[in-house]
């Protein structure tokens, strides 16, 4: 919960904390918590090797980890403005049915619906934006997946 949340939420309060940074309004904000993401995300997945964490956990931090590294290649290698937001709750779907039980689809399903709706509604992302934040987990889950089924 540090790595995943805390650590990417902080960059809000961090900003505000920064007097460097503190001027510098919605833009500085999101470099910020793209940034905190990324140590949190990339974090965790390393912590999670170091602890031997289990199998099931250890693929949620690399699915995280990987889908952040996905989410830096596309939006600065390719300047694709993919949603983070969008990537971060389908994880949460997906880890949630794989985890808990299928039957938890259905608010998971609410839970990325609102965040969706918020994105588009604050116009922070557009629907084709919020589809490639939603692809990018996609691929990290498959990717991940199959490099856990390779192994054995």
């Amino acid at each position: 919960l540090i790595m995943l949340a805390f650590l990417p939420s902080a960059a809000y309060p961090l900003q505000e904390l920064l007097p460097k940074l503190r001027g510098g309004g919605r833009d500085v904000q999101r470099k910020l918590a793209f940034l905190m993401t990324v140590i949190g995300y990339v974090g965790a997945a390393l912590l999670g090797r170091l602890t031997h964490a289990p199998k099931e956990l250890q693929m949620l931090y690399d699915t995280y980890g990987l889908s952040v590294c996905l989410l830096t290649l596309i939006n600065k290698g390719f300047h694709i403005k993919a949603s983070g937001h969008a990537c971060g709750t389908v994880a949460a779907l997906i880890f949630s049915i794989v985890l808990i039980s299928p039957t938890a689809i259905f608010p998971s399903l609410v839970i990325c619906a609102g965040a969706a709706w918020a994105s588009l509604i604050t116009k922070r992302h557009t629907p084709q934006e919020l589809i490639f934040g939603v692809f990018t987990c996609i691929a990290a889950y498959a990717i991940v997946f199959f490099c856990y089924l390779l192994k054995g």
